[in-house]
């Protein structure tokens, strides 16, 4: 089965949390990111938790 994202929401240790549309969960952690290009925006904290809900 294709796993789909169902929703994502950010974490104050600069990780996704993400639910997909079959029930499982996993972690993903962006700050290796946050050095490159327009990632470097994410590195204000709160700019990142913008589409927490």
């Amino acid at each position: 089965m294709n796993r789909r994202i169902k929703s994502v929401s950010p974490a104050e240790d600069y990780t996704l949390n993400l639910l997909f549309t079959n029930g499982e969960e996993r972690i993903y952690d962006c700050s290796s990111m946050l050095d490159f290009g327009v990632f470097k925006e994410l590195r204000d904290k709160r700019y990142f938790q913008t589409s927490k809900r």
